[in-house]
């Protein structure tokens, strides 16, 4: 793993560290702040987290396309 680099495996019902408890905290609050989003999931704010390298704007932007394109109706209709 190259350095600075951070792999970890989110799941449902892991244990955090106090770390990522903060991190889950801060880009929940930023993303209600800045998106007016509210995503409860601790696990997809953390996933995000680290698969933005760690950087707020980046998870920012793709949660709330997580967001749009989770809560479209159009993608859970599997009929034509």
């Amino acid at each position: 793993m190259a350095s600075g680099i951070r792999k970890r495996r989110i799941f449902y019902n892991v244990q955090y560290t106090e770390e990522e408890r903060q991190i889950i905290k801060e880009v929940r609050q930023a993303l209600l702040r800045e998106k007016g989003i509210e995503i409860r999931e601790k696990e997809v704010l953390l996933r995000y987290w680290y698969s933005n390298n760690l950087k707020l704007p980046g998870t920012l932007h793709n949660l709330e396309a997580y967001h749009k394109w989770f809560n479209d109706p159009e993608v859970q209709n599997l009929t034509d």
